[in-house]
């Protein structure tokens, strides 16, 4: 009798440390982060905002024919039950596309910047990405606009803008990411982005176009720019708030033309060539000829 006892005093022991042992696994286990997706749901005439608030959604934008929402992947099932194929997951909404590569600005994932290609701390005006929360509405660009010192460049898809600011803007510009605010992210234009990557590994003499900011601090640049060109240059181009120009210089020096905070890209200047038969028979007027046309 008193062995059982003890033996039940030992079982009573263990299973205490094992519990023990598996609530502190539990406790230390790092939490799967929740994921919060974008959903846009085509809402019919008598569906209204309230009803997905009721499902626990309170980031609802109304674009009229359309409702652009965030919810979790439990609440997109349950919107999912009510609404049918008019919920849709529309996750590209948190994706910035560059050509080398893009930004999941939902979760910060992107393609790997190499050190040397990343941007370094500067003063005065530079480059950012600045991404809305879902389709531009006019409001929310004329939100950006008022920013003192800010000039917008060019649309980015998703949902951007690459923006020209410095770092009191830059400050500024976070009210407008705050709970409710328009803007969901921003961040740096790496001199990575810039350079095509057709320029990569070049080396020797190339021929490239461009791309600057049009303000003073372009004008200035492009004056630096110049003078690592191997021969003179045509007149610059300005349309669409930039200045492009056309170059031949030493591939190794495309690294810090990229540095530059005005520089917007780099490509290279690829040669037109004539190749197919219609082109050939044009520059040889050929066209003229009554029994030769475009057709057959």
């Amino acid at each position: 009798m008193k062995l059982s006892k003890m033996w039940l005093c030992v079982l009573v022991g263990l299973a205490g440390f094992l519990l023990a042992g598996i609530r502190m696994q539990a406790e230390s286990a790092p939490a799967v982060p929740v994921r919060v997706n974008k959903v846009v749901i085509y809402p019919s005439g008598r569906e209204t905002i309230s009803q997905l608030q009721g499902q626990g959604i309170t980031k609802v934008d109304d674009y009229g024919s359309y409702w652009v929402a965030e919810a979790t992947d439990q609440q997109f099932e349950a919107v999912r039950s009510i609404y049918g194929s008019r919920a849709v997951l529309a996750n590209y909404l948190n994706r910035i596309s560059l050509r080398v590569g893009s930004i999941d600005t939902s979760s910060g994932k992107q393609f790997d910047v190499p050190p040397k290609m990343q941007e370094s701390e500067t003063n005065g005006r530079r480059l950012r990405i600045v991404q809305f929360k879902g389709p531009i509405q006019p409001d929310w660009l004329a939100d950006l606009n008022r920013l003192p010192g800010l000039k917008i460049i060019n649309y980015i898809p998703h949902n951007a803008y690459l923006v020209f600011m410095d770092a009191i803007t830059e400050k500024q510009l976070q009210t407008l990411r705050q709970t409710g605010g328009p803007v969901q992210w921003v961040g740096p234009y790496h001199p990575y982005y810039k350079i095509n990557t057709m320029l990569l590994g070049s080396i020797g003499v190339v021929d490239v176009n461009v791309a600057l900011v049009d303000s003073p601090e372009g004008e200035a640049a492009l004056k630096e720019i110049v003078s690592y060109a191997d021969r003179s240059i045509p007149t610059p181009n300005r349309t669409l708030n930039q200045i492009m120009t056309k170059i031949r210089c030493n591939a190794s020096v495309l690294g810090y033309l990229a540095h530059l905070p005005e520089v917007l890209w780099i490509e290279p200047v690829i040669p037109v060539k004539l190749a197919d038969e219609v082109q050939a028979l044009i520059v040889s007027s050929h066209t003229n000829n009554t029994t030769l046309g475009i057709g057959g």
